[in-house]
């Protein structure tokens, strides 16, 4: 398989299934083996040329800056690079935006949010952009070391869009990451408050009035994985 990507670079589904099987077949922890570079360059050339592709944002295609397969600082810098350069060179593209926050959110999430705020600042009117920085607050709160930062700043924000996707987003992220049937019940006095404000601020608006505030515009859904 790796002869037939040497000749034909732009087969992406054999890339693919390349990575797929590198990451069945991870050597043990500490050995730092050539298939680690190999791998790496894979990941490099699908953020590369093909950003767009969901794929290329998988788990399959991830690299790890620490405690994961092929797990190196280095390799993971040389993606969060590449990823970042993919964003300044299709800034209009919201599937490359979210991609790139797919990568970044698991180990770098001040660097997501970056990259949402600045495409949001960029395209104001952009309600996916919005309601996937809103549900990017949502997962912070559920980190401790980033839930006062991400509260200041939807308390500090006027975008209803940003609050409603969170109120939305938190409760359902809170039950999933707890593995509980019930949560902190705190939790949900925020996401109601969230949602509440969200309502005052956009009484016109349809898609913050409904019963599942902007959910459809999710695109960075997923869990960390």
């Amino acid at each position: 398989m790796e002869s037939h990507v040497l000749e034909m670079p732009e087969d992406i589904a054999a890339r693919v299934e390349l990575l797929q099987l590198y990451l069945e077949i991870v050597p043990p922890p500490g050995f730092d083996s050539a298939r680690r570079s190999v791998r790496l360059q894979h990941i490099l050339y699908m953020v590369e040329h093909n950003p767009e592709a969901p794929a290329s944002a998988s788990r399959a295609a991830y690299s790890y800056r620490a405690n994961g397969p092929y797990a190196n600082a280095a390799d993971h810098e040389a993606v969060l690079e590449r990823w970042l350069r993919a964003v300044q060179d299709h800034p209009k593209s919201n599937a490359v935006i979210f991609n790139a926050v797919r990568f970044l959110k698991r180990e770098d999430p001040d660097v997501a949010e970056q990259v949402l705020r600045r495409a949001l600042d960029a395209d104001p009117d952009n309600r996916e952009l919005a309601a996937n920085l809103g549900f990017l607050y949502a997962l912070e709160i559920l980190r401790p070391n980033l839930a006062a930062h991400a509260t200041a700043e939807l308390e500090q924000s006027s975008n209803p869009i940003v609050i409603a996707a969170a109120g939305t987003a938190l409760p359902n992220l809170a039950v999933k990451t707890s593995g509980a049937p019930v949560a902190d019940p705190k939790l949900f006095d925020l996401a109601n408050e969230l949602s509440e404000r969200a309502r005052r601020l956009a009484p016109a608006d349809s898609d913050i009035q409904g019963p599942m505030p902007l959910i459809k515009y999710f695109a960075a859904v997923e869990q960390a994985r």
